[in-house]
């Protein structure tokens, strides 16, 4: 089989986006997908399609999941054909090297049998996830991104002065897709657990929240057994919207519902049927 990789139209439509978007309510925002393409059209399903509907994706499309390439084709499918009514943020899944490493990669080996074709798909592929926006400020108040802060990170301004296009990231970029909220912690420390970026404490929350005039922070990364969770001083948001996280967990999804009058609700889901390789297609309305 000969891949096309072309990815222009994807990376097109993403360059023309800002590296901070600013987007208002109402919104679905949805956390990690993982691959998990049945539990992502149970969600459509359930909050309503995105013709319908406003969504932001906190990133983490691919990787662990068995139909990451299903997963990534749609939503960036979507995001063309609703460039006003899906936003798509930049997860530290979207990166060549660990794709290498967590699943993609090797799923693409089973669908492709030459090696530099996959090889060509994924450089494709990473230069798409060089253009996506990084984080996004919602109503003006709530700053949604993958990860979380960084000694970097003073003001908004530093994450619209961003320069996209980098394929692995560095800076203030990589503790916006890496870093990690800690209960125990106080100011940064080194995220060792990651192996790279930081982990924060509440007390550098409340510093930055200050600082750049927000509420709270949404952002995904991390597994939590309800789908979401809520820190004790209820200026940070965890969400993860991969129920049955990699067939091993019993864990929920869920997603956070922003509603134009700006109240908050959660929607928790359970794990559908992995749908291997029986993919469901889509019909996308071509008009809104």
């Amino acid at each position: 089989m000969r891949v096309n990789c072309r990815t222009h139209p994807f990376q097109a439509s993403l360059e023309r986006q800002p590296s901070l978007l600013e987007i208002c309510a109402p919104v679905i925002i949805v956390g990690d997908i993982h691959g998990q393409y049945a539990d992502l059209l149970n969600i459509f399903e359930e909050c309503g399609w995105p013709f319908e509907k406003r969504y932001l994706f906190l990133g983490d499309y691919v990787d662990r999941g068995k139909n990451s390439l299903e997963v990534l084709v749609l939503v960036l499918a979507l995001q063309i054909r609703f460039p006003r009514q899906v936003f798509l943020l930049r997860g530290n899944h979207e990166i060549k090297s660990v794709n290498k490493g967590y699943g993609f990669y090797g799923d693409l080996r089973l669908r492709y049998s030459e090696e530099n074709e996959c090889d060509q798909l994924l450089e494709a592929v990473g230069r798409v996830y060089g253009q996506l926006p990084l984080a996004a400020l919602l109503c003006g108040k709530i700053l949604c991104l993958h990860g979380g802060l960084s000694p970097k990170l003073q003001s908004v301004d530093d994450i619209r002065k961003i320069k996209r296009g980098t394929v692995e990231p560095s800076g203030l970029l990589e503790d916006l897709l890496w870093s990690d909220p800690s209960p125990t912690c106080t100011g940064f420390k080194a995220n060792v657990d990651r192996g790279c970026s930081f982990v924060f404490g509440s007390d550098v929350v409340a510093d930055r929240c200050q600082k750049m005039g927000i509420l709270m922070i949404v952002r995904g990364h991390q597994a939590v057994d309800e789908g979401f969770e809520i820190s004790p001083d209820r200026k940070v948001i965890t969400l993860f919207s991969a129920p049955g996280y990699q067939d091993h967990y019993v864990n929920k999804g869920a997603v956070m519902i922003v509603s134009a009058d700006r109240t908050v609700t959660f929607k928790q889901f359970t794990r559908q049927k992995c749908m291997k390789r029986d993919v469901r297609w889509l019909s996308i309305p071509m008009s809104e």
